[in-house]
């Protein structure tokens, strides 16, 4: 007012409205969702107006365990770089009810008590970060039917919540690999004892590995199970630029329909197409433990990385669309 500028801001609040659904012919009220508010600017004629984006750093989230023995339990914390291409950003103001606080904290966050490890961070393309952590009770509102489980939980830059995703198989579940798309979508892998969905055959004591693929909101998009004899467990998983999904692994028995072979434990490569469909296995491994731990796609090669007869071995595969990839190097 003082600079006789005219326009102002103000804020605009839009009411939820009721939820409903037809359930056998009936309307069902499901709740209101919440209000929603957003800033109106008010210009006048004769001024003119600009936005620009204030100064910005680039940031790191750590996952960790809190006090003696993790007694605290599990924690994200979010940390900023002092130094950006476009200048100084403002410094990292750690919050009031931060502990501990450090050098260039900007937030600290407990995840929920029934976290009992974090097993791999990734960040979102809007600048969300995903946590996939193993879990041992019912997490996010969701009931864990299994001893042990895995959620899937996102939050947005300023550390609150998006959504938890949980998932569990008849015995228990652990998570060992986390990729997120340039797409925003999401995909899991690790190992399942017992059947992953009902009705699948999986004996109680049988371990497969499995991968679930998320959309951006946290919706389930497909599930895929790769079971194999003597058990199988997925380590790493990556994103094609076409939305096809690989999952590196390892194995103690041959799988079913899988390319190559192994005689005591091998690394395996398994791939799939957008929708879940699989396009192939291939296994491999010769005498003494072998394992694929890592796995990424750049173009058309997908580069697996692992352990074989003790050495750190990497393996590139010709990616070949619906067909069995094809070892190229190593």
């Amino acid at each position: 007012t003082a600079a006789g500028v005219k326009t102002t801001i103000s804020t605009q609040r839009t009411p939820g409205a009721t939820q409903t659904e037809k359930v056998g012919g009936k309307t069902v009220k499901l709740g209101t969702s919440p209000d929603q508010y957003a800033l109106v600017v008010n210009s006048v004629p004769g001024e003119n107006l600009a936005f620009s984006a204030p100064a910005t750093a680039d940031a790191v989230y750590v996952a960790q365990g809190s006090g003696p023995n993790n007694a605290s339990g599990q924690q994200l914390l979010k940390f900023q770089s002092t130094t950006t291409q476009g200048g100084t950003p403002p410094a990292a103001l750690a919050q009031p009810q931060d502990t501990n606080v450090t050098s260039g904290e900007a937030w600290q966050n407990n995840l929920p008590s029934t976290v009992t490890g974090v097993q791999a961070t990734a960040a979102g393309p809007n600048g969300s970060v995903y946590v996939l952590a193993n879990i041992n009770g019912s997490t996010g509102g969701q009931t864990l039917t299994s001893s042990s489980g895995v959620a899937l939980l996102k939050y947005d830059s300023a550390g609150n919540i998006q959504f938890a995703q949980t998932l569990g198989a008849s015995v228990n579940a652990s998570g060992l690999g986390l990729a997120v798309s340039s797409a925003g979508e999401v995909a899991v892998t690790g190992q399942v004892t017992g059947s992953l969905k009902p009705g699948d055959g999986r004996a109680s004591t049988a371990q497969s590995a499995f991968v679930n693929v998320y959309d951006a909101s946290g919706d389930e998009q497909w599930s895929q199970s790769i079971p194999a004899a003597d058990g199988a467990k997925g380590n790493a998983v990556a994103f094609a630029a076409d939305g096809s999904v690989y999952v590196a692994g390892q194995t103690n028995s041959p799988i079913l329909g899988a390319s190559g072979s192994i005689s005591t434990s091998g690394g395996f490569l398994a791939g799939f197409s957008a929708t879940g469909a699989q396009t192939f296995v291939t296994q491999y491994g010769s005498t003494g433990a072998n394992s694929a731990t890592g796995v990424t796609v750049n173009g058309n090669h997908v580069l697996v990385a692992g352990v074989e007869n003790g050495a750190a071995v990497v393996r590139s595969y010709q990616a070949n669309g619906s067909g069995a990839g094809t070892l190229t190097a190593s």
